[in-house]
């Protein structure tokens, strides 16, 4: 990612039945992938966790562009409204080791990982991973590794970390292997865990728009 773009992470809640309408809304929607490398950048539908949801990262060189797009997509088609009965996003900045969005040759099992941290904590945080990371990465793909803007006054900051497999078994067997590791996740030197919130859930990549 490079310097003045944005990432905007969004997500549709489907009603029950209406996921395959909400996909087939968005493969239509305008610039859904832009020849420079803007517009969609990956999609996912929820397998574990909150099902019936489609979420789907989009990618701008800039604010400008961010808001011009919306307007594009807001002439084009839509989910209906009694197939999506919600809708987020929330803008989403590069950790420093947060691999490129391209083209890879991923698992088709993701699991998506939401920690909430006091926004002072992110300088350690970061500094522990970038130490283990590529180490990290030998057992399984990062997707990415992303940080909230700290909400306006709030200082929390949202740390959303996503990880490839090839199935659930290798999921489940790397899991339990960087944690037997003792470097995964990184220690922080006999401190107490700066973590106040965790969340998880599983996702499939989106045919039409696996990750890049």
């Amino acid at each position: 990612m490079s310097a003045g773009e944005l990432l905007e992470l969004c997500t549709w809640q489907a009603r029950v039945g209406g996921l395959d309408a909400a996909i087939q809304a968005l493969q239509a929607a305008p610039r859904v992938r832009g020849d420079d490398g803007d517009g969609l950048a990956a999609a996912w539908t929820a397998d574990a966790g909150p099902l019936n949801r489609l979420i789907h990262l989009w990618r701008y060189r800039g604010a400008q562009q961010r808001a011009q797009l919306h307007a594009t997509a807001a002439q084009g088609p839509m989910p209906p409204i009694d197939v999506c009965i919600g809708f987020s996003s929330e803008l989403l900045e590069p950790l420093p080791f947060s691999p490129p969005l391209r083209p890879r040759d991923l698992g088709s099992f993701h699991e998506f990982r939401i920690y909430t941290y006091p926004t002072s904590a992110i300088p350690d945080l970061v500094e522990r991973w970038s130490s283990v990371i590529e180490w990290r990465q030998t057992l399984s793909p990062l997707v990415g590794a992303w940080i909230t803007p700290a909400a306006s006054g709030s200082g929390l900051t949202r740390l959303v970390h996503c990880w490839a497999y090839r199935d659930a078994n290798e999921w489940q067997a790397v899991r339990a292997l960087a944690r037997h590791s003792g470097r995964w996740p990184p220690p922080a030197a006999g401190r107490p865990t700066a973590i106040l919130e965790q969340s998880s859930y599983v996702a499939l990549p989106v045919s039409f728009a696996s990750p890049r």
